[in-house]
């Protein structure tokens, strides 16, 4: 059911127009609860509204463009008793960013209109490259992997040392343009996309250097160490944690989910399996490893808020080595909230939902 209604949102997008969308009335000025507000690129109604309806607040959805700075109020979609309205509203005391880009300017705007501490999200896109180095100087340091800048020259050293090589985009996302080098005993080179089945092979140093400059154009990429992680059921896994702020405005980690690869796969971007983590790494052999990773990604929250400013959420995908070393792959700025949904459990998709806003309700609550 939850499925047919999101293609219908979809659909109904396309001609101009959603359902469950009111129009602004005279008679809707009364305000009857608080309001939070979402900033986002798309003024639509959100997904998952259904878990909305738990809040004491009502939700106000607009753009950077629907401003109206000098009388203090924004053209957006209203979210009151199960409906979405459309009209203009009072600026929202505190917003919830969701645009999802590298340029913060958007929040700055906002920052400068209702306070620093009253935005959150400052950073939704986050550049790889910026948060490993800020990382590599704290102590989650043991836990990242090696990673370099990638340049032409500095590839065959790397790869003469370290022979196996995960290139990756410093601002990619949903594992795109993710390739694995390896350099053979023979002087020869595979390129692998997303399975152990090379891309390219038998290459020579020339053909492999014009591949990656096709690639990667005048787009910055990283050199990552590759590190093979531990299997269940003969299939590489990973634990990707939501680690959000809470009512309480508190880090805590909302939910630890394992995506399993397909069968054949190196990465698990397109996992056709996600389950509780609990359950994965017990079955792996490796159950007491959890707490160790919800440590590291508390920690890895808080050090990169207090570095690059107000944030609410963030997701962290760690691998466990088969020696069960814990390592940090990946840090994400605007978690997709999809995952849960596919480990079958809807109070684990609510629970990755609602934080937001329940912090964002806090900041209300201390500006009273």
């Amino acid at each position: 059911m939850k499925q047919t209604y999101r293609s219908t949102v979809i659909a109904c997008r396309r001609f101009g127009f959603v359902p469950n969308l009111h129009y602004f009335r005279k008679d809707m000025m009364m305000k009857t609860k608080p309001v939070i507000g979402v900033l986002a690129f798309s003024p639509a109604p959100l997904e998952q509204d259904e878990f909305l309806q738990e809040m004491e607040h009502e939700i106000v959805v607009f753009t950077p463009w629907s401003i109206k700075w000098s009388e203090k109020k924004v053209n957006g979609l209203l979210y009151r008793n199960g409906s979405w309205i459309r009209g203009i509203f009072p600026f929202p005391a505190v917003v919830y960013n969701r645009c999802y880009t590298s340029d913060g300017r958007y929040v700055r705007w906002v920052a400068k209109f209702i306070g620093k501490s009253n935005v959150f999200n400052c950073m939704t896109r986050f550049n790889k490259w910026e948060v490993y180095q800020l990382l590599a100087q704290t102590k989650v340091k043991p836990y990242l992997p090696e990673t370099w800048q990638y340049r032409q020259e500095l590839l065959p050293v790397l790869l003469e040392r370290h022979r196996h090589l995960v290139l990756k985009p410093a601002l990619g996302h949903y594992g795109e343009n993710v390739y694995r080098l390896e350099k053979t005993a023979t002087g020869e080179y595979h390129i692998y996309d997303g399975s152990v089945w090379p891309l390219h092979s038998s290459l020579n140093a020339e053909k492999l250097m014009s591949f990656l400059q096709e690639e990667t154009g005048e787009k910055r990429f990283l050199l990552q160490q590759f590190i093979p992680f531990a299997e269940v059921n003969r299939r590489l896994f990973e634990v990707r944690l939501f680690v959000q702020k809470n009512g309480l405005g508190q880090w805590a980690v909302t939910a630890a989910v394992s995506r399993i690869a397909a069968y054949g796969f190196w990465v698990t971007n397109f996992s056709p399996t996600v389950r509780p983590a609990e359950a994965v790494l017990a079955e792996a052999g490796f159950a007491a490893k959890l707490a160790e990773i919800k440590a590291a990604g508390m920690k890895t929250a808080a050090i990169l808020e207090s570095q690059l400013g107000p944030l609410g959420e963030i997701s962290v995908d760690c691998g466990i080595a088969a020696d069960g070393k814990v390592w940090i792959i990946e840090v994400n700025g605007m978690p997709v909230k999809s995952g849960p949904a596919g480990a079958g459990d809807p109070e684990l998709e609510k629970r990755v939902y609602l934080p937001p806003f329940q912090y964002a309700a806090f900041l209300l609550q201390k500006k009273r």
